[in-house]
């Protein structure tokens, strides 16, 4: 496969990975959910709506019943545009970030959240719309 390596900001090798970082999970959705959730995580599927890679482009659809915090959506949709093709996502808080794999490409999406302070359990509140915190999409923001 090639080496694997972890550098620092002056691409200089600190370690190398042996473990293979581009096989695919043996679990189902669910079941990372489940463990997100136990680890008292934030659920969020990255990019549902990119024609590869994505959950829509392996399931096909968005499972009806999947619990989650919010969807990553790219810049290629909007909220409204997904919450009309899957109604049942209505609820759900949609977030956009740059997915960046070069540096040109940092910050070309994000989200603002209107939150009091820099945390994890306002970042949660923001996604859920608790206590008037908000989560926009900064492409589609109308805040």
């Amino acid at each position: 496969f090639g080496y694997q390596v972890v550098v620092d900001e002056n691409e200089q090798i600190l370690e190398f990975e042996e473990r293979l970082l581009i096989s695919s999970l043996d679990q189902g959705i669910d079941q990372v959910a489940a463990k997100v959730y136990s680890l008292g995580g934030i659920f969020i599927p990255a990019h549902i709506n990119r024609g590869k890679f994505s959950l829509l482009s392996q399931l096909g659809f968005i499972p009806p019943d999947l619990k989650v915090d919010a969807f990553e959506i790219t810049k290629a949709t909007s909220p409204e545009q997904m919450r009309s093709k899957f109604p049942y996502a209505a609820k759900s808080a949609f977030i956009s970030n740059s997915d960046a794999h070069w540096p040109d490409a940092i910050g070309s999406s994000f989200s603002m959240f209107r939150m009091e302070t820099r945390s994890f359990s306002e970042i949660f509140k923001a996604l859920h719309n608790i206590d008037q915190r908000r989560v926009f999409p900064a492409n589609f923001a109308t805040a």
